[in-house]
């Protein structure tokens, strides 16, 4: 007798989210995103040779825009490229900076569920940065001088996100991403890191538009 209750409670809870569910294929041929959010740079390998791991956690802000195309009407999949600007100026011991700014551009794949409910909709991103430039401000003790020093970036990533979206053309999202990267020196000082790798983290709130 339970196990028929259950099953019948099971059933009832799928007819229902299927009844309050709106089917949603597409989010439009073009979708295009803006965010604004927290960033944060940890478990920083291979900086210095004295130091090879440090528990370091630096904050910093980013500022994101992404376009996305679904070519395939009917499947949930978007093919599309993004570019990121972010700061930091938490002054850190272990990258040795008083601040750190660039940009970075990368390509995406975004899928999403085929279903909303009450507005609300899951996706996920898979991205693969192509480009990116950061400058490193520094205080070169060798010189008793403020020194900047430029890094390339590279590194992919995962994001899972919320699309809040009462709305058939526009909506509101929240999102989570994390991945791993790499700064690689242009010019090295001596005496300062050529290469750092670092897992970083962001938290966005952001708005999107469909065509």
């Amino acid at each position: 007798m339970k196990l028929t209750n259950a099953v019948i409670f099971g059933k009832t809870l799928i007819l229902s989210l299927g009844l309050l569910s709106e089917p949603r294929l597409a989010l439009g041929v073009l979708n295009i995103q803006t965010a604004i959010g927290a960033r944060k740079l940890s478990n920083f390998t291979g900086a210095f040779s004295r130091r090879e791991q440090a528990n370091e956690v630096i904050l910093g802000r980013e500022l994101t825009l992404s376009i996305h195309f679904d070519p395939f009407a009917g499947v949930p999949v978007a093919f599309g490229c993004n570019v990121a600007v972010a700061e930091f100026y938490q002054d850190s011991s272990y990258l040795f900076f008083k601040k750190m700014k660039g940009q970075e551009w990368g390509g995406e794949l975004m899928v999403w569920s085929p279903y909303r409910l009450f507005g609300l909709q899951v996706y996920g991103q898979a991205s693969y940065t192509l480009a990116g430039d950061y400058d490193r401000y520094f205080w070169y003790v060798r010189e008793a001088a403020l020194r900047q020093e430029t890094y390339r970036l590279s590194g992919s990533g995962l994001s899972l996100g919320l699309n809040i979206s009462p709305w058939t053309t526009f909506a509101l999202f929240l999102e989570s991403h994390q991945g791993r990267y790499r700064l690689n020196a242009q010019h090295q000082f001596e005496g300062e890191p050529k290469s750092i790798a670092f897992i970083s983290r962001s938290y966005l709130l952001g708005m999107e538009g469909y065509v």
